[in-house]
């Protein structure tokens, strides 16, 4: 970290808005712009994770209720379809 803060220090001090963040905050630029790109990938991440498990969650049974031939298992992949949506939709809500 401290390198990364280090190599950003002569970019930031070229900036016009060194000066308003240094006489608003009691921290270096560098640091402030390191924190907002963490909070920033962090929201990304956390909407690409979030993303990616209700894909998973749905293409698999999916692709596995298709393959599927058998009469006797389509209840249970009935049931499943009813469910799985609901409770997805329940978990966004919290």
């Amino acid at each position: 970290m401290n390198i990364l803060l280090y190599k950003l220090d002569p970019i930031i001090t070229r900036q016009r808005f060194q000066k308003a963040i240094q006489e608003n905050r009691s921290m270096s630029c560098s640091y402030c712009i390191y924190m907002w790109n963490n909070y920033l990938s962090s929201i990304v991440l956390g909407i690409t994770a979030r993303f990616l498990s209700t894909f998973v969650s749905m293409m698999f049974p999916a692709y596995k209720s298709i393959k599927s031939q058998d009469k006797s298992d389509d209840r249970q992949w009935l049931q499943y379809w009813i469910l799985n949506p609901q409770l997805i939709q329940q978990q966004s809500l919290f």
